[in-house]
Order: structure tokens, then sequence, then C-alpha cells
């Protein structure tokens, strides 16, 4: 029988150590199309998965990869190191180190030339950036990927340059995906990331409020499409060596040895997701599975106005996380049909967390039992604007049977167990929409009873479902210097290992979390967790990373403590 043998390869090769690092390696990507030149991206990680990097190194030249643009990072903790490659690279360095994500002292443009007499380029990396959930596959066409240890390998010192050259700034949670054509050189723009830090920006514009989005007047829970989680077309990677994540895309099936497999998560037939951006714009993301084509609504912002926002079509990085080589975006499709990622800023100035659900709570009653089905105590963890500042607040809050709400805090805008006495607490009330397919949310006299009439509309509201399970979420959006997001999660006791797993996350560094009792690790950086700390429900991390979690319905939020420095605020989704 004829053997079966791969494909030749693309003539450059776009590799990185973590998906994180998609946000500035596609500039490269994005000049290579625009050039007509093939390319392949991989995941491969010089600390976690060393002997795939080798291999990847080792065999790129006689698969018919002429030059490599790899993307190098010098994470927190990791250490410096050399690697000989048969082809010539251009180094294009990240930003990485702990959950800030701040650029770190040697940032900057690296060129390679092969080495005098050895034939290969040798390539000084400080090692590129980690890869957290995911990376290694068993089996693949050109070997075993290994999740660590150690590799063999000859490697050389030097530095010099040769092949196609890329600049860039700042990294931000991305995606890698595979694509077709691509060239030479790139230049970024810098970027904020998905996560909100101290020195994130954001544009203003106009502000508009309203538009479409699903209407629904009858009392209960809607599902805008299709909800609950089937396996539908997606996309599925080819030519992939083990952990890596490569080019063109095909729809449908799954299938072994380091090639994407389908995303059990994706919905059976096109759908829109409702929520909202930690801008505190109100949005309605549509997804069509059978293409991966999706187009994103603004149904109330202060930022821009209500309409249609960029879309493009996703391509799969692995599993059930997805990215958008046009727009930047990353998604990840979580099972309970949730969708957490990182969106784009008005005026294009970096990517924003962002959470939105297949099924939601609506009603148009003004009963006293209207929300009876979603009421309840809540830790909220969220994130303000004031101008293009943001600062973080933790607090407890009570959603009643009428709609009616009460949120405390404790004297620094701390977290507190809820209690209809607190002395700083903010008052309010919830109608339904059908404008935008959302709840109005009216800030009333703190001082007064619950009422719902009257006050001041600051803000709206989604009301997810997971499952059966409640998840509200607020989208401050007072004026166009006043915005934010507010995620409430149950008001209930943790133990440790209650929330142990992996987690997707939306932050700078966007290389994902690790729960494993009291241990926790963010993007590379490592604490210790106390649970129920300092109020049932709240999870308080100390170490490396100085951090209040909160948890809950398979979703988790972090933001950092009162009288901290720099504000960060995350979202992730237990994987």
């Amino acid at each position: 029988m004829p053997q079966n043998t791969p494909p030749p390869a693309p003539p450059v090769g776009i590799i990185m150590g973590s998906r994180s690092d998609w946000e500035t390696m596609a500039h490269a990507a994005q000049t290579l199309d625009k050039l007509g030149v093939a390319y392949e991206t991989r995941v491969v990680s010089a600390h976690r998965t060393p002997d795939l990097l080798f291999e990847y190194a080792a065999g790129a030249a006689d698969r018919g990869v002429r030059v490599i643009i790899a993307g190098a990072g010098f994470s927190r903790g990791s250490a410096s190191g050399t690697l000989a490659f048969d082809t010539p690279v251009a180094g294009v360095a990240q930003a990485s180190g702990g959950i800030a994500g701040n650029l770190t002292e040697g940032s900057g443009i690296y060129g390679f030339i092969p080495a005098a007499g050895s034939g290969a380029a040798a390539f000084e990396l400080g090692v590129l950036n980690n890869v957290s959930g995911g990376g290694s596959s068993s089996g693949s066409s050109s070997g075993a990927a290994s999740s660590g240890g150690s590799s063999s390998g000859d490697t050389s010192s030097g530095s010099s340059s040769s092949g196609s050259s890329s600049s860039s700034s700042s990294s931000s949670s991305g995606g890698v995906s595979s694509s077709s054509s691509s060239s030479s050189s790139s230049s970024s723009s810098s970027s904020s990331g998905g996560g909100v830090s101290s020195s994130s920006s954001s544009s203003g514009g106009s502000s508009g409020s309203g538009s479409s989005s699903s209407s629904s007047s009858s009392s209960g829970s809607s599902s805008s499409g299709s909800s609950g989680s089937s396996s539908s077309s997606s996309s599925s990677s080819s030519s992939s060596s083990s952990g890596g994540v490569s080019s063109s895309s095909s729809s449908g099936g799954s299938s072994s040895g380091g090639v994407a497999t389908a995303c059990a998560n994706l919905p059976s037939a096109a759908t829109a997701y409702k929520g909202g951006d930690a801008l505190g714009e109100e949005l309605t993301l549509n997804l069509d599975p059978a293409t991966l084509a999706y187009t994103v609504n603004i149904d109330v912002s202060v930022l821009r106005a209500a309409g249609a926002a960029p879309g493009d079509t996703l391509q799969q990085v692995e599993g059930c996380t997805y990215s958008s080589p046009a727009t930047g975006a990353v998604f990840a499709f979580g099972s309970g049909g949730v969708l957490t990622g990182a969106l784009g800023q008005p005026g294009g100035s970096g990517l924003t967390p962002l959470l939105a659900f297949q099924s939601t709570f609506t009603t148009t009653s003004t009963s006293n039992s209207a929300y009876s089905s979603v009421a309840g105590i809540f830790n909220l963890a969220a994130v303000q604007y004031t101008g293009s500042a943001p600062s973080t607040y933790g607090g407890s809050i009570r959603l009643r049977n009428a709609g009616t709400l009460q949120q405390c805090q404790d004297s620094a805008g701390g977290f507190i167990v809820y209690d209809a006495s607190c002395v700083n607490t903010a008052k309010g009330y919830i109608l339904f929409n059908t404008g935008h397919g959302g709840f109005d949310y009216f800030t009333t006299d703190p001082t007064g009873g619950a009422v719902t009439t009257g006050g001041t509309l600051t803000s709206s509201m989604v009301i997810g479902l997971v499952g059966k399970n409640p998840v509200p979420l607020q989208l401050l959006h007072a004026s166009a210097t006043s915005y934010g997001m507010a995620l409430f999660l149950p008001e209930t006791s943790l133990a440790s290992g209650s929330v142990d797993g992996s987690y997707a996350v939306t932050d700078l560094a966007g290389a994902g979390a690790t729960v494993s009792g009291a241990a926790f690790t963010d993007a590379g950086a490592s604490a210790t967790l106390s649970y129920d700390t300092p109020i049932i429900g709240v999870v308080q991390a100390s170490g490396a990373i100085n951090a209040d979690l909160v948890f809950g319905n398979g979703l988790a939020a972090l933001i950092s403590p009162p009288g901290s420095a720099g504000a960060v605020f995350q979202l992730g989704q237990q994987l």
C-alpha cells in the first residue's frame, strides 16, 4: 500500500510559548495574509514542552519551513537558555510576569543569523512564554510531546539576525490560530490585554442606549437560540504536531495526535449569547457554529453608539478556545452555555473581559414574586472606571423576589457579609427593557425602603442561567466617565478542594489559572489560598499574587484587594 506522507509545510512558521502571545503574533500573521505567504502556527513552550520545541526546531527545515517567527518572553522565575534552529529565526518579545502583565527588562526585538560554521541559527531566549492549560497532547505526526521534562539537542550561543522580523509591544490574552498565507515582517501596536490594570485605558465615544436584542415578554427563562451543549461543526486544525495548533481549519469532527478536536460546548445551531464586557457595555454575540462566523451587537453603551461592532470568523486555538485573527478577540466556550473571553475595546485600544450566556432569565412581570426563581444573596466582584482609571471593589448584594436590590460593603469598599442594616449600602431595583433585551437598573435612596419606582438609571443587568442557577451581571454605565462591571456569585461557604481545576482566564497575561486546594497559580505566579476569608464565599490569595477571588457555577472572578496600587480584574471559567 502506498504510504501517507504529510503535506509539505508552508515556508513560514509562527511559534509562541502561550496562547496569550497571539494578540502580538497575530500582526505577523495578518501581514503574511496580505502578502499571500503561507504559514503555520504552533504553541511550543521551552518551559513546559521543551521536547516539542526541540522537535519542531530540528524538523522545520526538512519539512520546508524557511523562516520562523518566534514569540520570546521573559517569564517570572524562568531561566534563560539557548536553542539551536536549522532555520533562520526572528524573535518577538512578549509581555509576561505576574498578573499585572508588565513588560520586563530585556523587552525588545531580537534578530538571528546562522552561527558561523554551524549551519544553524542561534536563538537566544529567556524562555518562550509558559503554556497554561494546554499545549501538549499525546501522539503526533512528528513525535510525542511531553509537558515538561528535559530534552536533548545541541544548543549554541550567539546572536545576530536573519529571516523575517517582527516588532511588537505588549501582549494580551489572545489565542493561537491557523490560517493560510503569510510572510515576513510585522509591527504591532500596544494593547492592554484581556484584563484590567491600572495602566489600561479606554476611549470615549458617543453614548447610546438601546437597539435590538432578544426581547421576551413572558416571565421565566429564555434561551437565545439553542441552549445546551452539543458538539456541532467546529474548526479542526490539520498538519499539527503534538500540542501545537496549526493551519487550515475544517468543519466538524475530532481527531487525535495533536490535531485540534471539535468543541463539545459549541451550540448545535446559530445562537445568541447575551452578556456584557468590563466597560459596562451590554451586548449580544451571535455565533454560527457551522461556519464559526460571529457578530457582535452593542445593545447599551456610554462609550460608543449602539449597533454592530466588528465581528469575524473564529479559528480554533485548542479545545474550546477560539480566536479572531481580524479583531484579536479570544473566546472560551464553557459547559452550561457560558462564554468568556476578551473583546475589542472601542477604538481598537485593546481588549476587555467579556461574559455572556446562552440562556438568560427575563420577566416583564412587576409582581412581588416576579424574581423569586433568581433571588438570593451574592458576593460581588467589580471593576469601575472613573475616566480611564479603573478601580476594583468587593461586597455583598441581595436580589429580592420583587426585583429590588441592596448592596453592602465594609468601610474600605471590601467584602462584608450581607446584612439588611449595613451602613455602607446602596439600593435599587430592576425592570426588563424589551428594547435592549436586558434589565434596566435604577439606583434609589440608600436611606429609604425597598421601592420599584423612581430612582436614577445607572446600569443594566443580564441574569445568566447556568443550568438553573442564576448569575446576575451588572453593567455599570452612569456616564462616559463612570462605567464598569459587577459579577454576582453565591454567598455560600467554600472549602479547600471545592473549586479545584483549571480556569480559562481573561487577564493581561492570559496564561490561565489553576486551583488545587490551597495552591493557586495564575500566569506563572503562585499564591496560597485561604478559604472563606475575609467572609464566606470569598477566597484570599497571598504570596506572589495578592487578591480576592469569588467562585460559583463554574465561574471565577479575581480582584485586587482594597488599597492596592494597581487595579486588577479577571474573569475565568472552569475548563
